[in-house]
């Protein structure tokens, strides 16, 4: 009839983002908020022995983590309803990702879109401190990760019927 606590996962996300569209744009403007927190705990028997260690070593742990970002994006018709658009997203730790996108509306329905972007991701709280050994195999989070970023090309060609769709997309992810 007892619980123990063996980790507390808390995630807090808040997100706010402002629309607005003319006759040629449609612009988004937002900002980003997460607040991560793992905890981690050791279970014992009555007699003060360790039954279940803490991922984290074996140590009572809490590891947290906020991260934030402002983020802008603006798609406009040029002509022949032609479209390009311009993406950035602002990080806390100082990372700018930028994004650039065209569409080439050709008159028998079929269309071109050519699109550059930047990518970025830190690890998660478990992939830089997780450290399980109770279990086969053993798992071992790195705190020595670093963030990873890429680059994104991509061509696509595609033609939107009522009945169905058809596209053909290459891409180089770096």
């Amino acid at each position: 009839g007892d619980e123990f606590r063996h980790g507390d996962l808390e995630h807090s996300e808040f997100q706010i983002q402002y629309n607005y569209k003319t006759d040629f744009h449609t612009r988004l403007l937002g900002f980003e908020y997460i607040d991560d927190a793992y905890s981690a705990f050791n279970i014992y028997n009555q007699d003060g022995q360790i039954l279940h260690e803490s991922i984290f070593s074996g140590e009572n742990k809490t590891h947290k983590r906020i991260q934030y970002s402002l983020f802008f994006h603006d798609q406009f018709i040029i002509s022949d309803q032609n479209e390009f658009a311009l993406g950035l997203r602002y990080i806390n730790n100082g990372k700018l990702l930028g994004s650039a996108s065209y569409l080439l509306k050709h008159k028998s329905g079929y269309n071109i879109r050519t699109t550059f972007s930047s990518g970025y991701r830190e690890p998660s709280l478990k992939e830089l401190y997780y450290q399980w050994v109770d279990h086969t195999p053993h798992i071992y989070g790195n705190p020595n990760l670093d963030p990873t970023t890429n680059n994104n090309f991509s061509v696509s060609f595609d033609k939107r019927t009522p009945l169905n769709d058809f596209s053909i997309d290459f891409y180089s992810n770096d």
